[in-house]
């Protein structure tokens, strides 16, 4: 939500709180197949995700989603967290600009481009799922 304006808050909220929403969402091209490839190359792949604390859909239409897209087994590999710093790991791939925690992490962002990060200039980018070993190995 904070990256639109404030005179369209209410209606960007009444989207993302509604039902369905996350179980609709389409996949970003290339994202199952690059997961997949991932966990053939023996990589440790977590999906570390956000709860939103006011949709009351959130949690569960995520693990649909999951199940619906890469299968029952990715649910183990799924974690909700409302601070990722807290997450061991070598690399976490997101979109959102800067992510603020209790801790320093000890992964690296990658950041996930989109039109909304593209001022940021000083962190590794993944522009799209198809060239993820570029910046991964």
């Amino acid at each position: 939500k904070d990256d639109y304006p404030n005179e369209l808050l209410q209606q960007v909220e009444s989207i993302y709180f509604s039902k369905n929403f996350f179980l609709n969402l389409s996949p970003v091209e290339g994202s199952i197949k690059a997961l997949n490839e991932m966990k053939t190359m023996n990589y440790v792949v977590k999906i570390c995700t956000a709860p939103l604390n006011h949709n009351t859909f959130c949690i569960d239409e995520k693990k649909l989603w999951v199940k619906k897209y890469l299968g029952q087994d990715w649910l183990n590999e799924l974690i909700f967290a409302k601070d990722k710093s807290l997450i061991d790991g070598k690399y976490l791939i997101d979109d959102k600009p800067e992510i603020a925690g209790s801790r320093i992490p000890d992964w690296k962002q990658i950041i996930f481009d989109r039109p909304y990060n593209r001022n940021i200039n000083n962190k590794k980018r993944l522009e799209g799922w198809l060239n993820w070993q570029n910046l991964i190995t």
